[in-house]
């Protein structure tokens, strides 16, 4: 049955690109929560968010060899200013799947997290780069978020069963298998919608109410998941968005931190539970640190090349003496997480995919794209905080959504510029 629907999702989705293209980046999003639903297609494991990312390629390619613009198509994404850096990930982490013993599993990690994120992002660049589809996309993104967050909370008060064993804990899970899960969708989301309600003066104001409410209903599920790394990254970057808005919500910020600072500081209990945090004394920080420093250890004996992809716990596993503590997939560290998944050159790779981002902010210039531009730098920013203590990149949705904020800001600014350089329309019966 399962092999049915995702026929019929790649076939719909196909039919769909190739009538419009610009379709793509909307139903992409909006399958995001489909990678949960696996099945096998030819004895190949997939899930239902492939299908739309396979109907969407090929429905793409169709639409560009009927319309005979697959040449200018090709130039156009070499010019574009994540060009080459994607494609030096690609390859990195391609080598990278012939490093580890399981290279089946490797393979399967670099088709999830590389290779259809990156395929993608032409699909996903002509969606952001008309105003209408882009509009379209975040209203989709936002119930998408909205529905992710409703679930948590609706958990958390015991109207939805979470799943075992966070039911102990009543920790919420939402549609995942795990509380973290929500944080790391709904933390960079909060501050992206958050901006746009704040700057995005060329929504309506419906639209902007409704990313508010995206914004709030996503917290509330973040809360509700007890995901701290989540609520602290999101709250510093909210903080940074109040800095930003106008001098009036830079006063209040400023007022709201020294009130939370002081009544932390006065608070014993609080002031204590926030040490133990800070220092990781307490479980999940010890955990963290012991990994840290095996991780470290075993990546020593291997600097270059890392553990390769999926590789990690059969690699970190002489080092990790104490069986009653399990080995996870990933350090919780974005650099370690990088470094030992991609060697090295991964490392080089990442660090120009953001010098690049930054350079596509242009930030110190002011024009329409300037709030969106700002969304995603704000959303980016949320990423690579949770990424100290945690994995926002490595699994299928986040990889999308993560090139998605990074692209955003090209895709914008080409927008603007189609726009500026396209002629005046002439009245009917002039000219």
């Amino acid at each position: 049955m399962m092999t049915l629907i995702w026929l019929v999702i790649f076939a719909a989705t196909a039919i769909l690109v190739a009538r419009k293209t610009s379709l793509a980046g909307i139903l992409i999003v909006a399958a995001l929560p489909a990678y949960l639903l696996r099945t096998s297609v030819l004895d190949l494991p997939t899930t239902l968010l492939e299908a739309t990312i396979v109907g969407s390629l090929l429905g793409g390619a169709f639409d560009l060899t009927q319309r005979h613009t697959v040449r200018s198509f090709f130039d156009a994404a070499r010019r574009h200013p994540f060009f080459f850096p994607a494609l030096a990930l690609l390859l990195v982490s391609a080598i990278s799947v012939f490093m580890p013993t399981d290279r089946i599993a490797a393979l399967g990690v670099w088709r999830a997290y590389f290779l259809e994120p990156i395929l993608v992002l032409p699909l996903l660049h002509i969606s952001l780069t008309d105003r209408k589809t882009r509009d379209a996309l975040f209203i989709v993104l936002a119930a998408e978020t909205i529905a992710l967050a409703a679930i948590a909370v609706l958990e958390r008060f015991g109207m939805l069963p979470i799943v075992p064993p966070w039911d102990v804990e009543f920790r919420a899970t939402s549609i995942y298998p795990f509380p973290n899960a929500v944080g790391l969708f709904l933390g960079p989301t909060i501050v992206f919608f958050a901006t746009l309600a704040a700057f995005g003066q060329t929504f309506k104001t419906k639209v902007r109410a409704f990313f508010a409410t995206a914004a709030v209903v996503s917290f509330a599920g973040i809360v509700a998941s007890m995901t701290k790394a989540a609520i602290g990254s999101v709250a510093v970057t909210i903080g940074v968005l109040g800095l930003t808005i106008s001098k009036k919500t830079r006063f209040v910020t400023i007022g709201l931190v020294l009130v939370a600072v002081t009544t932390i500081l006065a608070v014993s209990p609080l002031r204590t539970d926030l040490i133990q945090k800070i220092t990781f004394q307490e479980w999940s920080g010890t955990v963290r640190r012991v990994m840290w420093q095996e991780t470290v250890t075993m990546l020593l004996m291997r600097p270059f090349f890392g553990a390769g992809l999926s590789g990690y716990p059969s690699a970190v596993a002489p080092f990790h003496p104490d069986a009653k503590v399990e080995i996870f997939q990933y350090p919780h560290d974005e650099f370690l997480n990088v470094w030992s998944e991609l060697g090295i050159p991964g490392l080089i790779v990442v660090l120009w995919i953001l010098v690049t981002f930054v350079r596509t902010l242009r930030l110190g210039t002011r024009d329409s794209t300037r709030y969106l531009r700002l969304a995603a730098a704000l959303a980016i920013l949320e990423i690579l905080i949770h990424g100290l203590v945690d994995v926002p990149y490595f699994k299928n949705d986040l990889a999308i959504l993560t090139w998605l904020f990074l692209i955003l800001p090209s895709a914008a600014t080409t927008d603007l510029d189609n726009r500026a350089s396209a002629p005046p329309l002439r009245k009917r019966g002039l000219g």
